[in-house]
């Protein structure tokens, strides 16, 4: 099952930047990327979960469950100084198991995809000790893993190019979550 979730909710707005909310973005781009899993005939409930924009992290973990072959992703913007910009995918900090290196290559292809799309670059993929808070509960759930800073919401240049072009990311990503689906 896929598990699919905006990296901020209502009451919790994120970074902003550029006229624009953390939780705004990723509420949107979790739609269009919703909306593609359900055009390619996926069910939600049955196929996929997502959160919901009232819950909060804490809550969202609890209602869902994950299990092996789960597909569990999150979306984020990233933040800093202006000149900050590109991708980045984070997984989790795990041993070298074959669920790790599935988590590594849903990584590199979400990265290379979403800095191919945007025409942003490249940070490539990160474990969770590398993230600004060091560890993520999102990375505790069964299954591959992985949040996905689509760029700096700081960056006029990654913002803007995520605006034009946040349709086809949507839907790629739904693809490359479809195809790590049940994968163990």
């Amino acid at each position: 099952m896929i598990f699919v979730s905006a990296g901020h909710h209502n009451a919790d707005p994120g970074a902003v930047g550029n006229g624009y909310r953390e939780a705004d973005l990723t509420k949107r781009l979790r739609n269009i990327i919703v909306a593609n899993l359900k055009a390619r005939g996926l069910q939600e409930g049955k196929d996929f979960i997502q959160d919901d924009d009232r819950e909060t992290l804490s809550e969202y973990l609890k209602r869902i469950q994950t299990g092996d072959g789960s597909v569990v992703f999150e979306v984020h913007f990233d933040a800093g100084p202006p000149t900050a910009n590109g991708c980045t995918m984070i997984i989790p900090n795990r041993s070298w198991t074959k669920e790790y290196v599935i988590e590594q290559q849903f990584g590199f292809e979400l990265a290379k995809l979403t800095s191919s799309i945007l025409g942003v670059k490249n940070r490539g993929v990160k474990d969770e000790t590398q993230s600004h808070v060091g560890k993520l509960a999102l990375m505790r759930e069964h299954g591959i893993n992985g949040l996905l800073e689509v760029g700096f919401i700081t960056n006029k240049s990654d913002l803007d190019r995520y605006l034009l072009n946040e349709h086809p990311l949507g839907a790629a990503i739904a693809n490359i979550l479809i195809k790590y689906d049940g994968l163990k």
